[in-house]
This record gives structure tokens, sequence and C-alpha cells, in this order.
């Protein structure tokens, strides 16, 4: 293999650069799932689930991340591939203790070589200087100091948007508000949701064949809640023949609010990439489900998963936008209607 090629295949195989990829492609709008499952083709399944891990903490976190790399900026800004790295970079020291001071700080400094070049010196004097600090006895993780205007501060504290903050704080008292926000931040395993059309014997029968412990959901009957994070769902047993999905145990409900459909038509009017609608498709394999949603591309991804889980029988998609262009005179049994779906 050549020197070049070799030096390719290494950096494809980073779990840094490729969620510096995949925080590159949500810039521009990509879901980061779908850029996640694209640039971690090479990763093993502990890389991936570090580049995840990555991904997310940044997203989290990202207005405090860059309020701290501008107190740290000689000129207060960093653009394009710098200010990525960077904030990865500080990601990495403020929340992954695990990964040790020293192996972050030389692993973004490599980073910043790859994407960056010429730039390594200012990640390096960033992070160093910041755990100089640090040590020097200065408040960790760092806070924005208080600028008189209570929600624009808690809006940087926890990198939520202001209009949210004020809403929350409206309807919930500051203090409530503030516990809502750090709930929201706290990472949490992913939820399953078994396919009783591929999962005859249940959830046990699902949950003897993973490779990590999880417990029922509370609320939801098809739920099992995993109590650790575990790499890519594509290589866990079960996934290739469809006896499970990925899903929240609070979008799982509206299968319980249904109530009896049986073999009636289903709208689901902003359906998004289905989860709702393959739940409604999965317990009511008898009934004609349409899936609506004004992003084709999302509804390509629903018709796979639907092959998947083998529910594709009675579904018809169609690209519409309801606002734009309401639908003809219908008759439905069930219509669902999540808009921040769509």
């Amino acid at each position: 293999m050549a020197r070049n090629d070799k030096k390719a295949m290494e950096l494809a195989a980073d779990p840094r650069l490729a969620a510096f990829r995949v925080l590159e492609a949500t810039e521009g709008g990509r879901r980061p799932e779908e850029a996640l499952n694209e640039c971690g083709l090479l990763l093993s399944a502990r890389d991936m689930s570090l580049a995840t891990a990555l991904v997310y903490e940044v997203l989290r976190h990202r207005s405090r991340l860059d309020w701290l790399m501008e107190t740290r900026l000689k000129n207060g800004r960093a653009a394009g591939a710098l200010r990525q790295t960077l904030r990865l970079g500080l990601a990495q020291l403020l929340f992954f203790d695990r990964l040790g001071d020293h192996a972050v700080v030389m692993e973004t400094v490599a980073l910043a070589k790859a994407v960056a070049p010429g730039r390594q010196g200012v990640v390096n004097a960033i992070l160093r200087g910041l755990l100089r600090d640090r040590d020097r006895g200065a408040v960790w993780p760092p806070e924005p100091p208080a600028s008189g205007d209570a929600v624009q501060d808690l809006a940087r504290r926890h990198s939520f948007p202001p209009w949210l903050t004020r809403r929350m704080v409206k309807q919930l008292g500051a203090a409530e508000a503030e516990d809502f926000f750090r709930a929201a931040n706290r990472p949490t395993p992913p939820t399953l949701r078994i396919n009783p059309l591929k999962a005859t014997g249940g959830r046990e029968e699902v949950r003897r064949a993973l490779p990590f412990a999880c417990l029922p959901t509370a609320l939801s009957p098809w739920g099992l809640a995993a109590s650790v994070f575990a790499g890519r769902p594509e290589q866990w047993p079960g996934f290739a023949e469809g006896r499970f999905a990925l899903q929240d145990e609070a979008s799982q409900l509206a299968g319980l609010l249904a109530g009896s459909v049986g073999d009636g038509a289903i709208l689901d009017a902003c359906s998004g990439l289905g989860g709702k609608a393959l739940l409604l498709a999965s317990i009511f394999p008898q009934a004609r489900l349409t899936a609506m949603d004004r992003d084709p591309a999302k509804l390509e991804a629903l018709t796979r998963e639907a092959a998947r889980l083998g529910c594709a029988a009675g579904l018809v998609t169609e690209t519409r936008d309801l606002l734009a262009a309401p639908p003809p005179a219908a008759s439905f049994d069930l219509a669902l209607l999540d808009a921040p779906c769509s």
C-alpha cells in the first residue's frame, strides 16, 4: 500500500476526524445520525461510540463551547475548520474525563494538523492554557460570567436558544427551567422498540440476544431502555432481521394513544423519518397507512426502514407540504399530526 493511501486509511479510521466531518455536515443541514453512518464506515464499534458521543456533546453545548473558545482567542473569533476543531477539543476536556488531558491535547492537535494546517499551535496553546488555569484553581468547568441578563446567562450556560430559555423561565420559573435544561443536556443510552411482527417472543427474546444490559420501559409495552451506550445498532443481534427499531419511549406512547384501529385507514400527516408511523404499521399490520412529509429524502428513509421491519405492505408515502397543498378530501380512522417532525 502506498504511503499516501495508508495515511488516508488511518485518517478515515480516526473517530475524532469522523466527528469533525459529521459536525461539518450538520453545518450544511445534514442530520447527525445520517452523517455518522456515512463518515463512520471504517470505524470499529468502540471508535464509533466515541465519535457519536463527541458529535452530540458538541451539539448539546455548542454555545458554551463557542463562548469559551472566544475568550481564549486573541482576536475573539475562529472560523471554519479551526472553530470545529476547538469545539471538539474543548468538549473532550470539559465532558470526557475518562479520555485523559494529555491524550485530548495530543489528539486534538493532530486533528488540527490534518484539517487546519498551520493552526495546530493555536489549538495547543488554548487547550494547554485552559488546563494550566484549572490547575491553578480556576472554576472548572469554566462558567460564563454574569452579564446582568439572567435569561441570557441561563441560555449561554446550557446552550439553549434565548427565545426558548425566556419561554421556559416564564412557564417554570428560573430554578425549574435550569433543572429542565440540565436534564435535557444529560446523555441517555438508547431506547429500543421491539417489532411485534418479527420479535414474536416479545421483549424478553430481544433483551436476551442483546450484548448489553437493558430494562423494560415503564410505560411502553414495546420498549427496552439500554443501560449503557453500545456502539452501532446495525451490529446488534436482531437488527438486520428487523426485530427492533430505535425509538424513544415518549414517541412509542403514540401507539397506546391510538386505541384500536384494526384494518382501518391511518394518516401520519407530518411523518418525518416515520418512527410513529412504523410503530402503528407494526401493531396494526392490516391497516392502510399513509405517511406524508414535505421532505422526500425522509420518506425514502422511512420506506427502507419499513422494508427492514417487514411492515411495508399497507404503507403508502406521499410527498406533500400540508400548509402549501392540503390533501384532497379523504376519510381516515386515525390521523396523527406531530408537526415538529417536519
